[in-house]
């Protein structure tokens, strides 16, 4: 037998077997939900902690050495801590320190776990200006503007949009410097957004967060000609044809549920007969996701060789990112009418099997179609 400390491990070893003994110094902190959570302002939020050989577990926010305490912000039983009345202020990272008295001085702690409000995250208006507006909607939250060289402007869908002039090398594109962790929160859940004008026929990035390559990391939101993907590099994608290469102003948005596990993607179109609509598209993706140590993009992806890669060329106006899933109804409501005006068909839950006249809507002119069509048959009966 080999003792290598009163509170280390012990080992046994024998002639035919040896085995070892768990040591008395706290070990195997875990935290959850590990991917952290987006929650709405003025509720609670709640995280746990979980080891061996832990007495007393002692909480902290990054960036402050002080532990936190019972009190007017925060309740804590024991491995549970609560945040109480969130706001803007509350978010951050939140970790556990496990410690007992039998191996004073000796300690482990969990991963620090993130908390965010369900919010915008980032607003990038792009008129005439790449600055983030994120503060002019969420009063405190930090802004990251973007940076692009001999930026080019041209009329948007709301003031002004930016030019992704990338023909040919060396590519033009808009960075956003300082987002490398920032914008990771999207294992939590995420809706990108941005209007469109472009006749690309092929691949282009419109906004990323990747790494593509052998490593094949994080998000990027895509078009192939009219086709807009949500691609979660090495864990999915959905697509839907929104006919959005014909020059003409869409709006696109991708969004990831982690409670359903569901990406999602929308383009908004204008149909034959001059009605506004909103496609989508669903599709499962794994929750494997690999963090990509890479800036926001706008108009690009890079990949492992730290080269230029899925240009786009055309228009970009208003991007926005948001921390949670929206689903169709919001983005119809928050997302396209602020922008576009007048109505949208979005069918949100909306049963159209009486819309006989595909106007997204069911009244006096379905009965129109029926009454139209009253008793006419196509029955051929036989003697």
């Amino acid at each position: 037998m080999c003792i290598r400390d009163r509170y280390e491990d012990v080992i046994h070893k024998g002639p035919v077997w040896s085995y070892q003994t768990r040591g008395l110094a706290p070990e195997d902190m875990t935290i959850s939900p590990a991917v952290g959570q987006a929650v709405e302002a003025g509720t609670n939020a709640v995280f746990t902690a979980n080891g061996v050989n832990v007495e007393t577990w002692t909480w902290y926010k990054e960036g402050d050495p002080t532990p936190l305490s019972d009190g007017a912000e925060y309740s804590i039983n024991g491995n549970e801590l609560t945040i109480l009345n969130i706001d803007i202020d509350d978010e951050g990272y939140y970790y556990c320190v496990g410690s007992n008295s039998s191996s004073p001085g000796e300690t482990d702690q969990t991963a620090s776990a993130r908390l965010l409000l369900r919010r915008l995250m980032g607003s990038w208006k792009l008129d005439y200006t790449l600055a983030d507006s994120v503060a002019s909607e969420w009063p405190g939250a930090a802004a990251y503007a973007g940076t692009m060289d001999d930026p080019n402007y041209a009329e948007g869908i709301d003031g002004g949009a930016i030019d992704i002039l990338t023909t040919s090398a060396p590519y033009r594109y808009v960075m956003v410097p300082d987002t490398e962790d920032v914008y990771g929160f999207y294992p939590m859940g995420i809706t990108v957004s941005a209007w469109i004008k472009t006749t690309e026929t092929g691949w282009g990035a419109i906004a990323s967060k990747a790494l593509r390559g052998e490593t094949q990391q994080g998000w990027v939101m895509e078009h192939n000609g009219n086709t807009i993907y949500m691609t979660f590099r090495g864990g999915g994608s959905a697509n839907v044809n929104g006919g959005v290469a014909d020059g003409q102003w869409h709006l696109v948005a991708g969004t990831y549920d982690p409670v359903t596990g569901i990406t999602s993607v929308y383009a908004s179109y204008e149909d034959e007969y001059g009605v506004n609509r909103i496609a989508s598209a669903q599709s499962g993706v794994n929750r494997n996701f690999t963090f990509a140590d890479q800036p926001l993009r706008f108009g690009i992806e890079t990949n492992d060789e730290d080269s230029d890669v899925n240009v786009y060329e055309g228009l970009i106006d208003e991007v926005r990112i948001y921390t949670y899933a929206m689903d169709i109804s919001e983005i119809a409501q928050d997302l396209f009418l602020p922008i576009y005006g007048g109505s949208v068909c979005a069918k949100p839950g909306y049963d159209d099997r009486y819309d006989l006249n595909d106007d997204c809507k069911t009244d006096i002119g379905d009965l129109a179609v029926l009454a139209g069509a009253w008793l006419s048959d196509g029955l051929f009966e036989g003697l």
